[in-house]
């Protein structure tokens, strides 16, 4: 069952589910999970397995300390706003090609689950819409998913 965001709690059911303020939200309320899964499965899975086969263990490691200090400590407030400068810019960085590599394979399993359209319009709407995300690696994933899950015309 979907339900709108306005209606049956959507936004505080949504705020159980994915990690950010759901207050912005219009549409549908499965919108967030998606998001959520899709920088995830970047975060997550591509970027660590990445760093894994480029540096091996030091450089999982290595990378998620850098994610997951940024996650947990950056928090936008004066007195952790210098961490997020640096240590933004520095999960930015890590993220940049894992997050391209995400777009590509969620439009790979869109193409495996035989819709060759969809797939299609996940690379092009990661193409266009990548670059208006104020994160520059999760843009990638979350537009891939979106174009993925988009009825094509």
């Amino acid at each position: 069952m979907v339900c709108s965001v306005t209606g049956f709690g959507g936004r505080r059911a949504v705020s159980m589910i994915v990690g950010r303020d759901p207050k912005g939200l219009t549409g549908l309320v499965f919108r967030g999970p998606h998001r959520n899964l899709a920088e995830n499965f970047s975060d997550g899975i591509v970027a660590p397995v990445f760093w894994y086969a480029v540096f091996g263990l030091p450089g999982i490691v290595v990378y998620k300390m850098v994610n997951g200090g940024t996650s947990m400590i950056a928090h936008k407030t004066a007195r952790h706003l210098w961490f997020r400068k640096g240590g933004g810019g520095a999960d930015d960085l890590a993220n940049w090609l894992p997050a391209r590599l995400s777009a590509l394979l969620i439009a790979a399993g869109t193409l495996a689950l035989a819709a060759p359209a969809r797939a299609r319009l996940a690379i092009l709407t990661a193409l266009r819409d990548a670059g208006i995300h104020r994160s520059p690696g999760t843009g990638w994933p979350e537009a891939a998913m979106a174009g993925a899950l988009e009825p094509p015309r």
